[in-house]
């Protein structure tokens, strides 16, 4: 009993209180009022009802409005505030920042590995408006990964990113392409700036890329800064400067100055043009060639140094690198293709290896089959042995359908090192049904090429190192593994680099992948195991791995990651496991002190007492909310002040209660731009005449005059929704009329009279208006092959209405109809038909609404009626 009194208590105290507070697609529910009515004066706003003497008040949407009730012959008058809720937060900021152009987006994730015993925390956050772009992004990562006694702090990424249309500014780490001869796909943590044609990237790098410490104490140190001359629309040249002062800890590095003036042409939908010349210690050189067209793709790269050359310890190796590729389309269903590579690299002991290779492939459709063919050449240089020198030639004949796909291949190899030939044959299978897909594969290979090598210990690339040494099973996967890996290579992190020939090679392998609607569960096995027989014994390698991903929320993904490598050899076995677990959180906002380096505005204005349109001082502590999310209030003056607005469309709205009675003598609810002043007006509580105008459908009348005359006379258009509102200076009786003449047409002037009503402060009055539309349905009766005797005519609209008369043409009208359906009937003779018509809310004359009495032909009889919308 206690609680039930305490609600009721609180229930009418809340609703004592002249604002009531709802939140929009909440209903609240007030006690002990005694009302017998109530009603709102903008239901878009809210609703409010009476149910057995409990007023129920429920909130539509974010705004401001007044519901009147009636108890004990009293009409009291209260104001809502109508506030949005969390979820509704967040969702009008995210419509704000679509109407802006913003976007915001980001993550959280920790992620645990055995290789290399550590747990890494990555943050990455980022936010764009228009031009503008700002973005954060750190990662740290924290074990017993590089030393078993002592426990390291590492910190692979960090980053702080700010680009306009004309200036980049990156502060720590960024990806630098700037050109192949100084920076080219380099990872350099230090400052980086561009702005319009000047360019400059000055700190520090490491082959290792910050995996190993929080400091590296000795890395590569580098500036480079340069200018683009703008030549045309689409080219210009490029002037830079690189200083080079490379670590003694890797042997790749070289100190030194270059520089460098590269041609570059860029048109993004057919070709990329890149010719550089590097001066040093001699003379360096490199060029691209990219061409897109409509059947052809050709790309060509080459970069030439020499030994000593300046360059950091992860730049490309020195040396001759070039490689090529031209796809050609003869046909929709045939198509070459031919490529090829030339590399040289100088090796930490002082030798160089150079490998070639080259290719030329066709491939055939047919339906569901495809034919290939080819020829493959390779040469591939070895320590203290004769280079491996093979040539093939390759056919396959695959099948693919939805649900099904095989694939054979064979190929014939001669190996000029053991001149010998060889061959291989490999069959793949694919079988997916819906969210699970099977992969299979098998092959058989004699003189197989093999590749050995030592890793050193690199933090998180170890695994994948050796992994990568396993799925080089043929020439072409060698040397990519070779160009992929020459800056380790070069370094030092990968020695002992041997290329062999196994007698034979068998391998096999699957895969398994199970994929839930949405991507809420994601699930992967894979199997592999190569065998080769080798001269000194079998060498088999088995790898399994498996991952999963859950989407434990919408924005949280728990990912689990494990494999096992194992190489059995000859009196030795190696096992290298991994097990990785992370959590990943998407971010839908990010920090507010990423705005402040975009560019930015403000929006002020001050809150006033309004005495009949005259300013009468600020009012103090009146909140202000922009965007619906930030929110300050006015100071001593009535002063308000937002920074840091984004560019774009906002809104401002203002929320004030009092217990006195009042109201706002400008809008609340205000859209405006940045760097604007908006003001608003609060003035006390005046009589209230308010109403709507509407038609006898329920639909409103905008624009319509209202004339009120009593104590005072004024006259008000109404709203969109139809609605008009007086706030009257003294109460009294008042005569509300209706202006005819500022109608829209087609509207009964005589539908509606003059009324009148009494109001006082805090006791308003509700005057509404319908108007009734012309509404009325033409047609015509007809009876073909004979003459209508319109006497004999039976029409009727609606149960019980009267008889439609239908004249000597068969032509009828029917007038003063209401909007909704329409049941027409009409009897002529042992004819009987009835069809249903629609009328709108509007007005409307509905024609050709016709009858066919006399005919035998259903079809003709059943003639169907426009509709009237």
């Amino acid at each position: 009993m206690k609680i039930i009194t305490t609600i009721l208590c609180l229930g009418t105290a809340a609703f004592a209180a002249d604002a009531i507070h709802v939140s929009a697609g909440a209903q609240l529910r007030v006690t002990g009022t005694n009302a017998t009515a109530a009603y709102s004066i903008d239901n878009d706003c809210a609703e409010v009802e009476v149910d057995g003497g409990v007023v129920i008040i429920s909130g539509k949407r974010p705004c401001t409005t007044h519901v009147v009730t009636l108890a004990d012959g009293t009409t009291i008058e209260h104001e809502v505030f109508v506030s949005p809720r969390p979820e509704q937060l967040e969702r009008i900021k995210a419509a704000r920042m679509h109407e802006q152009g913003m976007q915001e987006s980001g993550y959280i994730s920790t992620m645990y590995s055995s290789d290399p015993g550590q747990v890494e925390t990555t943050l990455n956050m980022s936010r764009t408006q228009g031009g503008h772009t700002a973005s954060v992004a750190v990662s740290v990562a924290n074990g017993h990964s590089f030393s078993p006694e002592k426990r390291q702090t590492a910190l692979p990424l960090a980053s702080l990113r700010f680009a306009s249309s004309s200036t980049t500014v990156t502060l720590l780490d960024s990806f630098v392409e700037q050109s192949p001869l100084t920076l080219s796909g380099t990872d350099l943590r230090g400052l980086h700036i561009q702005s319009g044609p000047w360019f400059l990237h000055a700190g520090i790098a490491s082959l290792t890329n910050f995996r190993q410490r929080m400091f590296d104490p000795d890395p590569d140190r580098t500036i480079d800064a340069g200018y683009r001359f703008g030549l045309t629309r689409h080219s210009g040249l490029i002037a830079s400067t690189q200083w080079v002062h490379a670590s003694p800890s890797y042997a790749s590095g070289r100190s030194g100055v270059i520089g460098s003036l590269m041609y570059d042409y860029l048109n993004p939908e057919r070709l990329r043009l890149q010719l550089e010349l590097g001066m040093s210690e001699g003379a360096a050189g490199a060029g691209l060639f990219d061409f897109f067209g409509s059947k052809d793709r050709m790309q060509v790269r080459v970069r030439s140094t020499p030994l000593h050359f300046p360059g950091l310890s992860a730049a490309p190796a020195r040396g001759f690198q070039g490689s090529g590729n031209w796809t050609h389309q003869l046909t929709g269903t045939l198509g070459v293709d031919f490529s090829g590579t030339r590399d040289t690299y100088r090796l930490l002991d002082g030798t160089t290896q150079a490998n070639t290779s080259a290719a030329a492939r066709m491939q055939w459709r047919l339906g569901h089959f495809t034919l290939s063919g080819g020829f493959d050449h390779a040469e591939l240089s070895r320590r203290n042995a004769e280079a491996i020198v093979s040539n093939a030639v390759p056919v396959g004949l695959a099948f693919d359908t939805q649900h099904f796909g095989n694939s054979i291949q064979y190929q014939y190899r001669r190996n000029d090192a053991a001149d010998l030939g060889s061959y291989l044959v490999r069959d793949s299978m694919r079988i997916n049904s819906g969210p699970v897909r099977f992969t299979f594969y098998g092959s058989r290979q004699t003189q197989a090429p093999t590749l050995d090598y030592v890793v050193g210990n690199v933090p998180g690339l170890r695994q994948a190192l050796l992994e990568a040494g396993v799925t080089a099973t043929t020439p072409e996967d060698i040397l990519d593994f070779i160009r992929a890996h020459a800056d380790l290579i070069g370094g030092g992190l990968i020695t002992n680099l041997n290329l062999n020939l196994a007698p034979v090679r068998n391998e096999y392998g699957g895969t398994f992948n199970w994929t839930v609607r949405r991507n809420l569960l994601s699930l992967d096995f894979g199997y592999r195991e190569v065998d080769d027989q080798r001269i000194i014994g079998r060498v088999t390698s088995r790898l399994g791995s498996g991952s999963l991903s859950v989407h434990l929320t919408p924005t949280t993904t728990l990912d689990v990651t494990g494999s096992l490598l194992e190489t059995q050899a000859p009196g030795s076995v190696l096992r290298t496991p991994l097990l990785a677990i992370g959590l990943r959180r998407q971010l839908g906002s990010v920090p507010g002190f990423l705005n402040y380096f975009q560019q930015l505005g403000w929006i002020r204005g001050e809150v006033f007492v309004d005495e009949d349109g005259h300013t009468a001082g600020g009012m103090e502590g009146v909140t202000v909310v922009l965007d619906g999310v930030r929110r300050t209030h006015t100071d001593k003056s009535g002063v308000y002040y937002f920074h840091s607005v984004m560019e774009g469309k906002h809104s401002v709205d203002v929320e004030y209660q009092s217990a006195g009675s009042y109201i706002f003598t400008t809008a609340p609810h205000v859209e405006t731009d940045e760097n604007t002043v908006v003001n608003f007006g609060i003035s006390t509580r005046k009589a209230l005449l308010f109403g709507s105008v509407r038609n006898d459908g329920g639909l409103p009348l905008s624009k319509a005059v209202i004339h009120i005359t009593g104590v005072k006379q004024e006259q008000i258009r109404t709203t969109d929704n139809g609605s008009f509102r007086f706030n009257l200076t003294n109460g009294g009786t008042y005569t509300v009329t209706l202006d005819a003449q500022s109608l829209p047409p087609s509207y009964d002037f005589n539908s509606f009279t003059p009324q009148t009503a009494h109001v006082e402060v805090n006791e308003p009055a509700r005057v509404d208006f319908v108007v009734r539309a012309f509404r009325s349905i033409h047609g015509t009766v007809t009876c073909t092959g004979a003459q209508l005797d319109n006497s004999k005519v039976d029409l009727r609209i609606d149960i019980g209405a009267s008889v439609v008369i239908v004249d000597g043409d068969g032509k009828y009208k029917i007038s003063n109809l209401s909007s909704g359906p329409h049941d027409l009937t009409i009897t002529y003779g042992s004819t009987h038909l009835t069809r249903r018509v629609e009328l709108a809310a509007d007005p409307v004359s509905l024609n050709g609404i016709d009858f066919e009495v006399c005919t035998a032909d259903p079809l003709a009889q059943a003639r169907s009626a426009a509709v009237g919308r």
